[in-house]
């Protein structure tokens, strides 16, 4: 017999209509992806940075080091991300 993959309760569930994804031509996102607004992600980085530096922290104060280290590697990963591309 063949190894099998069990299948998830989800697959083949169909979506509610709140869950509908908009096909219609000319409407599909940025190839950037993020917000559709254009730009080469560096202000996106610079954002994301700040905001995994700031979590961080507050983990760090009330005492969850391995929180406060998971954070800080997330801020690592968007620092280098600034510093590969031009400004």
């Amino acid at each position: 017999m063949p190894n099998r993959v069990p299948r998830s309760k989800w697959f083949g569930r169909r979506k509610s209509s709140g869950e509908r994804r908009d096909t219609a031509p000319g409407n599909n996102p940025s190839p950037g992806g993020g917000s559709g607004q254009g730009g080469d992600g560096a202000s996106d980085a610079k954002r994301k940075f700040a905001r995994y530096v700031e979590l961080a922290k507050a983990a760090a104060s009330s005492g969850d080091v391995v929180e406060s280290e998971k954070y800080y590697q997330y801020a690592d990963h968007f620092l280098r991300l600034m510093n590969d591309k031009p400004a």
